[in-house]
């Protein structure tokens, strides 16, 4: 995680958001485990999905892994929204977008 400052970026190790993506996604899994994963999944599928676990502040506390085949992605056509469903559980709303 990078943080902009006068002299340039300087790296967020304090940030919890750091942690998840440089060290440990999740209890079992290692960042070069979860990265590689993330990086077969894309290459074979064209897309690679992680859902974020939040603690009840709404932190983010672990990224897991989602198969592709187990996401679906929506789109609502009145609003533009973006959807994504991991085996029929609403996980994200990415909100409009426009072309």
């Amino acid at each position: 995680v990078k943080q902009y400052s006068k002299t340039g970026p300087v790296t967020v190790y304090a940030n919890p958001v750091h942690r998840l993506i440089h060290d440990r996604p999740n209890a079992y899994t290692t960042a070069f485990s979860f990265w590689s994963a993330i990086a077969k999944l894309r290459k074979a599928h064209g897309n690679a999905y992680a859902e974020i676990e939040r603690d009840q502040a709404f932190n983010p506390i672990a990224l897991h892994i989602r198969h592709t085949d187990d996401v679906n992605v929506y789109v609502n056509k009145s609003n533009n929204e973006i959807y994504y469903q991991y085996k029929g559980r609403l996980i994200a709303s990415l909100g409009s977008f426009s072309l």
